[in-house]
């Protein structure tokens, strides 16, 4: 599908770096890195547990993708300018016609074009960092068959039928008076396509009016309406625009489309259009594909709202339709403008869906149920949402049906005992076309249970509205807070909740509403209360201020310039949320309270151990840190073995610690590592005879790791697969990848794809008295008193033995290393020989190590 951007710049390339793809390989080859070998499966759930070699699992998560889901308030006062306050009198106007779709007019603009231009400058800043889905409340869908095409205007003279009619005024700003209004020339009066406001239409380049273009263009399209820079005022206002073909696209293909038919994909699109250029197969493989079609507003510029009307001198009977889905044909002069209405029968409208290359590669889906064809694709689709009207923005008319576009979480997915999503129920839309979705929790509940990818994603929600829902009694209240709660509990979604509205302050009511509403969302247990109930599973962590969730729970903005700091500051939050590897590894360890007094009395200390990514930069953590449990007998301070983190001496013998971290119970590998040279790192694998490999050496593959990496490709295990005649540059550049070559502020653990940390514990030392005298993960003989005189074998008292010798001089290191694995998904650790493990690709857990 070629749809050519708007300027010349929009299709360069960026600078030479991996791509999602590419780092999704390079993520999985760094668990092939960390000793574990055919770890290209699906990720699974592996309970914590005990084995004979002393490791403790947890449970790996996903991979990170960062995403945000707008929803966009289109009802009818979105229509209004940034000076109007929902229920009060003049001054507070619709936006003149000259204003609404105009920035520089400031606090005149039109709320609608305020909030698209925001968003669209806040996607624009922030590509590569996150992808961006959005969704309004329900509109009327694209025709899906001829039978819903627009009806033409018939002119009452002549009987002809006519696609357009010439609209000279409109009721902006006052309902009861008309206002001349001006085209992108400067003077009165412009197009309105005939009949029912539906989406998507389209002229076909050698039928644009006075004008024409050539088919397979590639020039640069400018941020103005055609008419303008391809023709003239005279052009403009011909009588042969009267009569233009149109043809109506299931979705947005940008202001200027070729669909290639030889692409199934594609040709799903083409073949789902319906109009004036073909309504049978036949006829759309012909006049339809392999065409450029223009956006129709794109062509003529701007075409008002649908939430206002046009006064026309035409003498046309023409088709009216309303929010309702009631038709029929009037003979006045009154047409609605715009180009979509909304249909209040439905939740939601999915304008730009994202991008899911699970999606994408499922034959199960059909090919008009896919969605984008790329993450360009989907980025273009969102471009054209947010963009001015006349080059796709949305339309706006109609209510706020803010239950109806929730819907109800329960009804689309099924739950285990434990509250996890185990597949979806007939409810549930299982599509990611354009428009394919009528509720918020129906698409919540394809990307949760269709892309595996989304699963574990850092997913949220950002809600601007400008009213509270409309009727309150029958979409607000307690069974709205219900639903908006359930979003976050059932698929873990974080809600922002933004209002763009003056007067919310100083109205009392509207202003526990929208906190309410914003409590909710952020996860409250209660559903008659919520700022006022407990939020003890997420700490009121979505809420502006979440000390204080009763009053300062939403985002406030009264205009365009609040609006886009309000929605700067959510999205920086949402780009700094540190997404788990996996649940964290419980570390706990017994000793004397004093080391250098054996009579001392035995003490306990318990560590976590987790992995985090960074979402934003994909920087990886490996930490290791104290645990926060509470006092039973102390309410509000810590236990005892938790203060022990920090306050009792370490017993060891070690000096060594395998890295420029100093010794101690609390650390964080991602920073040990920043403090090395990226090329110094020791890392290995192993082959298939569990042979060691080392990856690197002095910055380079070694050709033992390139041979592995080559025969793995050669089976289909690497995904993507290499690129033939460059699997050199592209081994290399996923090895520097895992050493951290390159990486900002020379940070060296990359983002850790399905890497709960494995711990690796040493074996108690051996005591004829009591076996063990620690506390340890051994299932041989934990917990065992040695009062009946049996004793342990001698194999495991002599592995003991072994496992507590110092080595390099007797007093560097342990010769049995405590180590932290991460990788993706451990189900079956490699077991290397004691020898191997001395020194190869390991965390120790009393510092950071290579």
């Amino acid at each position: 599908m070629s749809t050519r951007a708007p300027n010349s710049n929009s299709n360069s390339k960026r600078a030479p770096q991996l791509s999602p793809r590419a780092r999704t390989a390079a993520l999985r080859l760094l668990g092939l890195a960390l000793l574990a070998l055919g770890l290209l499966a699906r990720p699974g759930q592996t309970e914590a547990r005990l084995d004979p070699f002393y490791i403790v699992h947890g449970t790996s998560y996903g991979q990170v993708p960062a995403r945000v889901l707008f929803v966009l308030d289109n009802s009818g006062s979105m229509a209004m300018d940034e000076t109007y306050i929902p229920g009060a009198t003049y001054p507070d106007t619709k936006c003149w016609w000259d204003n609404c779709e105009d920035e520089n007019a400031g606090f005149l603009q039109s709320r609608i074009h305020a909030a698209r231009n925001v968003i669209k400058k806040l996607s624009s800043d922030n590509e590569g960092s996150a992808e961006f889905a959005l969704m309004t409340f329900g509109t009327a869908a694209p025709p899906s068959s001829a039978a819903e095409v627009p009806e033409p205007c018939v002119d009452l003279g002549t009987t002809e039928s006519k696609r357009f009619t010439w609209i000279e005024n409109v009721n902006q700003p006052y309902s009861t008076q008309w206002k001349v209004a001006t085209n992108a020339f400067g003077t009165q009066g412009f197009w309105l396509l005939c009949g029912d406001n539906r989406p998507f239409p389209y002229l076909r380049h050698d039928d644009l009016g006075t004008f024409s273009m050539p088919n397979n263009s590639n020039a640069a399209l400018p941020d103005q309406p055609l008419y303008v820079t391809e023709s003239n005022v005279s052009g403009y206002t011909d009588a042969a625009n009267y009569d233009r073909k149109v043809q109506f696209f299931p979705r947005f293909l940008g202001r200027r489309v070729n669909l290639d038919c030889g692409d199934a994909n594609q040709e799903a699109i083409a073949l789902a259009s319906y109009g004036d250029w073909g309504n049978t197969d036949p006829d759309k493989q012909s006049d339809v594909c392999g065409r450029d079609f223009y956006y129709w507003p794109y062509v003529d510029g701007n075409p008002g709202y649908s939430f206002y009307l046009g006064q026309s001198f035409d003498n046309f009977s023409h088709q009216e339709c309303d929010d309702n889905e009631n038709c029929s044909t009037k003979t006045d002069d009154k047409h609605r403008t715009g180009v979509t209405r909304r249909n209040q029968w439905v939740g939601t409208s999915l304008y730009a869906p994202f991008y899911s290359e699970e999606v994408i590669a499922d034959p199960g889906v059909a090919p008009a149920d896919k969605g984008p064809l790329s993450i360009e694709d989907a980025q273009m689709m969102l471009d054209g949402a947010v963009a001015k009207n006349f080059m796709g923005g949305v339309d706006v008319t109609g209510g706020t049906p803010m239950k109806v576009a929730y819907g109800v979480p329960k009804y689309m997915v099924y739950l285990d005992s434990e509250g996890k999503i185990t597949g979806a129920k007939p409810a549930a839309t299982m599509s990611n076309a354009a428009f394919s979705q009528p509720t918020i929790s129906s698409y919540l509940a394809f990307m949760r249970v269709h892309d595996e990818n989304a699963l574990c994603s850092p997913l949220s929600m950002i809600i601007v509205t400008d009213g509270q829902p409309h009727t309150w009694t029958s979409q607000g209240g307690t069974a709205l807070y219900d639903r908006m709660s359930a979003v976050r509990h059932i698929f873990g979604v974080k809600t922002y909740l933004v209002a763009l509205a003056d007067g919310v302050v100083a109205d009392a009511l509207k202003f526990e509403r929208v906190h309410h509403m914003a409590c909710a969302a952020s996860g409250s247990d209660s559903i008659t209360d919520p700022c006022n109930g407990t939020n003890a599973t997420f700490n009121w962590d979505t809420c502006r201020n979440p000390a204080d969730p009763a009053n300062d729970c939403a985002y406030l903005a009264s205009n365009h310039e609040e609006l886009e700091t309000v929605l700067s500051s959510i999205i920086a939050k949402v780009l700094e949320t540190d997404v788990p590897g996996g649940a964290p590894t419980v570390a706990s360890d017994f000793q004397l309270s004093d080391p250098n007094d054996p009579n001392s009395a035995n003490a306990a200390t318990q560590t976590t151990i987790e992995s985090w990514t960074e979402s934003a930069t994909w920087a990886g953590h490996v930490a290791r840190q104290g645990c926060d449990d509470e006092d039973p007998d102390n309410p509000g301070q810590l236990a005892e073995y938790c203060e022990n983190v920090a306050l009792l001496p370490m017993d060891t013998l070690e000096e060594e610690t395998f890295g420029p971290c100093a010794m101690g119970r609390v650390w964080d590998a991602g920073d040990c590592l920043e403090q090395t040279t990226w090329s110094n790192r020791n890392l290995y694998t192993h082959g298939f005879s569990n042979e060691k490999v080392e990856i690197m050496s002095a910055g380079s593959v070694t050709p033992e790791f390139e041979s592995l990496i080559t025969t793995l490709n050669g089976q289909g295990k690497i995904d993507p697969p290499l690129t033939p005649g460059n699997e050199s540059v592209e081994i290399q550049a996923m090895a520097e990848f895992l050493y951290g070559k390159d990486m900002p502020n020379d940070w060296k653990l990359p983002g850790l794809a399905n890497s709960a940390p494995v711990l690796i514990r040493r074996v108690a030392q051996h005591d004829s008295q009591f076996l063990p005298s620690v506390g340890i993960a051994d299932p041989h003989c934990a917990g065992r008193r040695n009062v009946q005189g049996d004793d342990a074998p001698d194999s495991l008292k002599a592995f003991s033995a072994q496992a507590w010798n110092l080595v390099d001089a007797g007093n560097d290191y342990y010769e049995y290393t405590e180590a932290v694995l991460v990788g993706d998904d451990f189900r079956h650790p490699a077991r290397l020989p004691l020898q191997q493990r001395q020194r190869d690709l390991r965390l120790r857990a009393h510092g950071a190590a290579e």
